[in-house]
């Protein structure tokens, strides 16, 4: 992969050969390859006026903040400080482009983020979030009798669900861990 980027010339390519040489190599050269991307895809999308060509070019951008936030989140100095602020901008990509299933996800990964920092109010705020843009997604999907979308938005509603009962649980407030579960069954 490395001399087909050394060779090629058009950079829709090269966008995609650096992103599987991030996806390809250890996570401590995640940003070797993933810094010049996000550079590569703001000039391509500064140059396109194409909708479906510009959502094609912010999901290689997204993918290029996973790169980096993976880094910062997993390497042998774990930052989580930068990680939440690329999984920010991750999230806001996929907001941009309208795909909520993303965007539910990393909102449970945010949320799991600061939890794991035992910030519990900011992984209540993210989780809250989440769980009412994966309910409305729900509501979504049951009008446009989406049977997969529905499914997978009604996991998420479930996943929320678990993870408000499991932090209800640990402060000791066990009647509102027993209403998510509840909602869960």
């Amino acid at each position: 992969l490395e001399k087909l980027l050394q060779k090629e010339k058009q950079d829709t390519t090269r966008l995609r050969l650096y992103l599987a040489l991030g996806d390809a190599c250890d996570i401590n050269g995640n940003l070797k390859y993933a810094e010049p991307a996000l550079v590569l895809a703001d000039k391509l999308l500064s140059q396109t006026a194409d909708i479906e060509q510009s959502k094609n070019i912010l999901k290689q951008k997204a993918a290029t903040f996973y790169l980096i936030r993976s880094y910062y989140r997993n390497s042998k100095k774990p930052d989580d400080k930068k990680a939440l602020e690329f999984y920010e901008k991750w999230m806001k990509l996929f907001e941009e482009i309208g795909d909520k299933k993303s965007v539910v996800r990393e909102m449970y990964d945010i949320g799991g983020a600061y939890n794991g920092q035992e910030n519990i109010s900011k992984a209540l705020e993210y989780y809250s979030k989440g769980l009412k843009i994966a309910e409305n997604w729900t509501d979504e999907a049951k009008r446009n009798a989406n049977k997969n979308d529905f499914r997978q938005a009604q996991d998420a509603c479930m996943s929320f669900f678990n993870v408000f009962a499991n932090i209800y649980e640990g402060q000791g407030d066990t009647a509102t861990a027993l209403e998510y579960c509840d909602k869960v069954v």
